[in-house]
């Protein structure tokens, strides 16, 4: 048997190997494996992902080249491009997935088509373009089972369509690869607890009607910008010697050494000013969400007072 021949049934046996380690892959040269007919396109069952250059984007195709009017073969005339970060990239950037491979094992792992396949970039990224099976199944397999678990997804809060967890029989709205959260015992991912974070609230706001959890990005002082605002009104969280129950913010310094902020607020009724700088000032007030001056939601001096002496009374 000659190499040739016995390269061609070692890539029919490790249908991996056909992936992103044939021949040629890292030559200097294109491979006829990518750019000869038939090209690894959608439509001939390969999906092509973008795996260096802090991109991972799932939006290289192919694009005729036009730069070289002679081709000494097919491989020459077509480049690959990235249409996310707009880079011609070479092919040993690029984490193939398709072919028998996919068929055999990837669908198993993904529950899906090569249409459907979407990997997050993040993960595209930590494979980069030559994983290993295990890997590349692994990434899959986390795919799936946070794509299942999307508050989009998952059985909602209706409770005739909850589905039982394969563990403990209970019925449950939200699973991760056939389990609920208690039995689920896989890798989690900040995705899975995104996930459970949305459907939390969704519970709170659409069941139970409650609407706490949004209290505290609604009384942050730096919650516009990262900043408090000039005339923004804001409220002692506790005793503080010397500083009044509200506070009015009269001035925002910036310090060129590290580009964080440093306030000064004053006492709205009697004489008095204070410095904080912007962590201070986070852990020392809430927002009232009010303003003095010409905005919208401000009040008047008048109605500031009230507030004020209603506090010292």
């Amino acid at each position: 048997m000659s190499d040739t021949e016995a390269d061609t049934e070692q890539s029919t046996i490790d249908t991996h190997r056909e992936l992103n380690r044939y021949d040629e892959r890292t030559a200097d040269y294109r491979s006829s494996t990518v750019f000869e007919k038939p090209r690894r396109t959608l439509s001939n069952n390969w999906r092509k992902f973008h795996a260096t250059r802090e991109c991972g984007g799932d939006n290289v195709y192919y694009v005729e080249n036009n730069r070289t009017q002679n081709y000494t073969s097919d491989k020459y005339a077509y480049d690959l491009r990235c249409g996310d970060c707009g880079h011609r990239v070479p092919e040993d950037e690029v984490l193939f997935i398709g072919g028998e491979w996919y068929r055999e094992h990837g669908w198993l792992a993904y529950c899906g088509s090569l249409e459907a396949l979407r990997l997050p970039a993040d993960r595209v990224l930590e494979l980069g373009a030559d994983p290993s099976h295990d890997e590349l199944v692994e990434a899959l397999n986390l795919t799936r089972i946070e794509q299942k678990s999307s508050p989009h997804m998952c059985a909602g809060l209706q409770r005739d369509s909850w589905q039982a967890c394969e563990s403990c029989g209970h019925e449950v709205p939200m699973q991760f690869d056939g389990h609920c959260r208690m039995c689920y015992n896989g890798e989690w991912t900040d995705r899975m607890m995104d996930s459970l974070d949305a459907f939390e609230r969704t519970v709170r706001e659409w069941v139970n009607n409650s609407f706490v959890h949004r209290l505290e990005s609604k009384i942050y002082p730096l919650s516009t910008g990262g900043m408090a605002i000039v005339e923004q009104i804001l409220w002692r969280k506790r005793p503080i010697e010397g500083v009044p129950q509200i506070v009015v913010v009269e001035q925002r310094l910036q310090d060129d050494a590290d580009d964080l902020w440093e306030y000064i607020v004053v006492d709205p009724v009697e004489s008095g000013e204070w410095r904080y700088h912007e962590d201070d000032l986070a852990d020392a007030f809430y927002d009232t969400g009010l303003m003095v001056g010409n905005w919208y939601n401000s009040v008047d001096d008048e109605r500031l007072r009230e507030l004020y002496e209603k506090e010292i009374n």
